[in-house]
């Protein structure tokens, strides 16, 4: 299978490798087509169950989804991914194992444009911001409290995040809002 998908340019890319470096590779890795819904698995525990190759690919260059574009395919089909490093390594040096395995395996190739992408900014009201005040205690948490939503211990960075990730586009922070 070979599978050609698009990155639009982003500061988020991992340095390039140049062609003295090796690319780490996992000591054994294994990825296998995931069983469908509602079906019993024998498998053992995965390091990434169940996972979408688009999904791999986010976490292999640490991007986000609407920097992608590709066949359908890469978020319907699902796989089980067990891999294991020779060595105890970093996030970044996983990420390139990663990609080297992505390339292997699936014969992933990968180019770089650039797009004109409508970019949302959340900024503060002119009459100011009626946020409640800091608290500090417990973990950031989303909650629906009769019809509207609700975040808790949240930064204002971490919510344009989430709505990046819910509308599909870049959200950028301009609220100049500090803390959570």
């Amino acid at each position: 299978m070979r599978i050609c998908v698009s990155l639009l340019f982003a500061a988020t890319l991992l340095p390039a490798q140049t062609a003295s470096e090796a690319r780490p590779v996992f000591e054994v890795a294994s990825i296998k087509r995931s069983a469908p819904p509602g079906f019993a698995k024998g498998a053992p525990e995965t390091n990434m169950g169940n996972v979408s190759l688009s999904e791999m690919i986010l976490e292999a260059y640490g991007i986000k989804e609407y920097q992608l574009s590709g066949p359908p395919s890469l978020k319907t089909d699902r796989y089980d991914v067990v891999a294991k490093a020779a060595d105890p390594t970093t996030g970044q040096r996983i990420r390139l194992m990663l990609q080297g395995l992505l390339a292997e395996r699936f014969k992933l190739e990968i180019h770089g444009e650039t797009r004109d992408l409508t970019v949302m900014a959340m900024v503060a009201g002119k009459n100011g911001t009626k946020l409640g005040k800091l608290k500090p205690e417990g973990p950031a948490s989303i909650g629906i409290d009769g019809g509207k939503m609700m975040f808790q211990n949240y930064t204002m960075a971490k919510l344009a995040e989430y709505l990046s990730r819910s509308s599909g586009r870049p959200v950028e922070d301009a609220t100049g809002i500090d803390g959570t």
